[in-house]
């Protein structure tokens, strides 16, 4: 089960390839959104055995939680007792840059370098679930402490046109 919650992405995207010389094509965008969550008390969350299960466990976990990080499930219970709502918003940019060089025989060299944005999902980050029986039970607490995931890529390449056959070579990494 989750809460009544939003997400809204408000985005802008610009792309630009310019061929500086015959043999020379450069790439870059650039790209600005604004996300923006919110998720609000909601009768009918948790599910009672799930919030009974939660409120029983809830101090014993944060007594010992070993490797866990449960600075999230302090904004997953002011959901679940009504107490408060939660929200984030963040503004980010992200782009590429990139050339390909136009050799004589159809072979194409090219790097590209880009980074990457991901904001977490609703069911990660507000989740509470209950997986099993009664007589045994697995509770999914969720973790509203979550932050975005950051990525940076790197790839290089050549390729290869023939008027009969096409092939292409390819390295990247990816950085998250």
């Amino acid at each position: 089960t989750t809460p009544n919650a939003n997400y809204r992405n408000i985005g802008w995207f610009n792309l630009l390839e310019y061929d500086a010389r015959r043999w020379l094509r450069l790439t870059g965008s650039v790209r600005v959104d604004n996300w923006a969550t919110s998720a609000v008390p909601t009768n009918g969350f948790p599910l009672g055995s799930e919030a009974a299960i939660l409120n029983a466990s809830l101090s014993a976990l944060k007594a010992n939680p070993g490797a866990l990080n449960v600075n999230g499930i302090d904004g997953a219970f002011a959901l679940v007792s009504g107490t408060g709502k939660l929200t984030t918003n963040n503004t980010i940019v992200t782009g590429h840059a990139g050339a390909v060089v136009r050799l004589p025989g159809g072979v194409n060299p090219y790097l590209r370098w880009g980074n990457s944005y991901r904001e977490p999902e609703i069911t990660t980050r507000y989740i509470v679930r209950d997986f099993g029986s009664p007589a045994f039970s697995v509770l999914l607490v969720s973790n509203t402490g979550l932050r975005p995931e950051r990525g940076r890529t790197l790839e290089a390449g050549v390729k290869v046109q023939r008027r009969a056959w096409q092939s292409s070579v390819a390295w990247f990494r990816n950085d998250l």
